[in-house]
């Protein structure tokens, strides 16, 4: 199997992202959209976690309640719909994309997804020291400080 069919939307998956009862409209990721938090269970709301932390999808129930969180991208190989690869979500929260990651791709998105994005919690710091010292100055000038 290739990395594009490893990545691949299922059937299923696809016709759950883009049921609006199951959640917010943002399903298929443009270029120009920003892109959300990425969660442990992305790529794997709708199947057990190759983690073990759970050994099926989320119920019915919670799907509805929470709504099924995550987006795709089209393949610009395949054009069919599919997950981010765990190298391009790592780029994506400020993480080196040559880490050592799990063989099983779902796997590695579930680890890129358990970690705090290091740009994230910069960002958010500086506009802590930003509004911590009151200056006038933008958050990117908080940034050199560290």
């Amino acid at each position: 199997m290739t990395v594009e069919e490893d990545l691949q939307l299922t059937d299923y998956e696809l016709e759950v992202m883009r049921d609006r009862r199951f959640g917010n409209d943002l399903r298929q990721l443009a270029r120009d959209d920003v892109v959300p938090c990425f969660l442990h269970s992305y790529s794997t709301s709708l199947r057990g976690c190759p983690c073990g932390c759970r050994k099926a999808g989320f119920s019915h129930y919670r799907l509805v309640r929470d709504g099924v969180r995550g987006f795709y991208i089209v393949s610009m190989q395949t054009g069919r719909q599919r997950w981010l690869h765990p190298r391009e979500a790592a780029i994506l929260c400020g993480l080196d994309p040559q880490m050592q990651l799990p063989e099983d791709l779902r796997a590695g998105l579930c680890l890129v997804g358990q970690c705090a994005s290091p740009l994230q919690s910069a960002w958010v710091g500086a506009h802590l020291i930003d509004a911590a010292h009151a200056t006038s100055g933008t958050p990117q000038k908080a940034l050199i400080l560290y």
